[in-house]
């Protein structure tokens, strides 16, 4: 039996080694979770938000460090636009976004010290971060300066495969469509736009005794607050969606413990700039063991 010289049996070894490794870094999986990017709000500014992500399954974290409420709504805008022709637009038009740029949602917007999180697939291309919310003194927060570019570069290793959905909540113009019943225990839920304006919504825990119409009474306190503390809310605000436009999903993770619940949608309407809640889009319900 012929010996080979050692210098040879490794050089094979390190090969062979070599070639597997490269196919296994071929054929890697894509993430089991979604990416997340954390956000954190400030009076009136993104104080960490990133320029540049990849694609692909991303979960959006805000976390609130201002007094008051503050969300960040995705817009894609297409190739042919910018993003200083955006924020333009909205601040000559209310806040409205033009026809040709979309919405693609993320987290509504929690209150002072709290979070709130979403979860949206991303393609590539430029978007902007912008927060709508009308509080102080009814002016949007964009007006103040809070907006962001953001691109996002194709990517790979990233999760684009969606979850899968415990509950559907449907929204349309202007209704709020729930299946099957919601569950005591963690939910995932698919969140989808079939009207033809823009809708969001805010999911609140009531308080006991509590109903949807004290909510509403709360907002209007809110809004039209001058500056200071917010009243005291007549419930919990868990993870909601801010505004998509027609087609898009979002999905959302919520704890759910018996109690009462509420959905409601605040985006302004196209045609007579009223709530979506004063036409009635809203919607209560109950969670039962």
């Amino acid at each position: 039996m012929v010996m080979k010289p050692l210098t040879d049996t490794l050089l094979l070894v390190l090969t062979f080694g070599m070639l597997i490794s490269c196919n296994a870094k071929s054929e890697k999986p894509a993430s089991e979770s979604p990416q997340k990017i954390t956000i954190e709000t400030a009076d009136f500014a993104f104080v960490n938000i990133p320029d540049t992500i990849v694609s692909g399954l991303t979960t959006f974290h805000i976390k609130n460090s201002g007094t008051f409420p503050h969300n960040a709504i995705l817009v894609k805008i297409p190739p042919e636009h910018t993003y200083d022709e955006l924020i333009q637009f909205m601040n000559n038009n209310m806040g409205k976004h033009p026809d040709w740029a979309t919405m693609v949602g993320g987290p509504s917007a929690p209150l002072s010290g709290e979070s709130s999180e979403a979860t949206v697939n991303l393609e590539p291309g430029n978007y902007a971060a912008v927060c709508v919310i009308p509080v102080p003194a009814e002016e949007p927060h964009f007006m103040k300066g809070m907006t962001h570019p953001l691109t996002v570069i194709e990517g790979e290793g990233v999760k684009t495969e969606e979850p899968e959905a415990d509950v559907t909540i449907v929204m349309n113009d202007y209704s709020f469509k729930v299946t099957p019943e919601i569950k005591t225990g963690t939910q995932t839920i698919r969140v989808e736009n079939e009207g033809t304006q823009p809708h969001e919504f805010l999911l609140v825990r009531l308080e006991e005794g509590k109903e949807i119409k004290d909510v509403l009474g709360w907002f209007g306190q809110v809004i039209t607050n001058k500056a200071g503390p917010l009243p005291e809310a007549p419930g919990t605000f868990l993870n909601g969606v801010s505004a998509i436009d027609k087609g898009v999903v979002n999905y959302i993770t919520v704890n759910f413990t018996p109690g009462d619940y509420a959905l409601i949608c605040p985006v302004p309407d196209t045609k007579d700039g009223k709530p979506h809640f004063a036409h009635g889009m809203v919607k209560q319900f109950s969670v039962t063991e």
